[in-house]
């Protein structure tokens, strides 16, 4: 794979199991540095660069990242009490919409996680084979 992409890609070898491929994967990653957490068959093709500028002007300017994630759509479980905190609509400054999340329900979803949220979620995975639903 090197060989093809050379210099644009970097190599991480990792122990196969998922909390330990992810922990090998944020090892030199900072808490506050955004991560695109993708599942296998989704990635970004096309981008609204302005837009996506402005969202990340926007999640510069929080200062408690615990916890944070960009989800770039809403799916119907988001809207469920348990879900959301009161009055979670938050307008920023460019009139974009965000709902405010009482957790991370909807994980297994494309998002923009901050890389300590990330490696949050995946070191409290249990130290045996388990449903990915369990973790919802």
């Amino acid at each position: 794979m090197s060989d093809k992409y050379g210099s644009i890609i970097e190599l991480v070898k990792t122990d196969q199991w998922i909390g330990d491929t992810v922990s090998g994967l944020l090892r030199d990653v900072s808490d506050g540095e955004w991560i695109f957490r993708c599942i296998d068959e989704i990635y970004v093709v096309q981008i609204a660069e302005q837009v996506m500028n402005q969202i990340c002007q926007f999640v510069a300017e929080i200062e408690d990242l615990t916890g944070t994630g960009v989800l770039f759509f809403r799916r119907k479980v988001l809207f469920n009490k348990f879900n959301l905190r009161e009055n979670s609509r938050i307008v920023n400054r460019f009139g974009q919409v965000f709902l405010d999340r009482r957790n991370l329900s909807v994980f297994w979803a494309y998002q923009v996680l901050c890389a300590g949220t990330l490696r949050a979620i995946f070191d409290a995975f249990p130290d045996r084979h388990f449903v990915a639903r369990e973790m919802d």
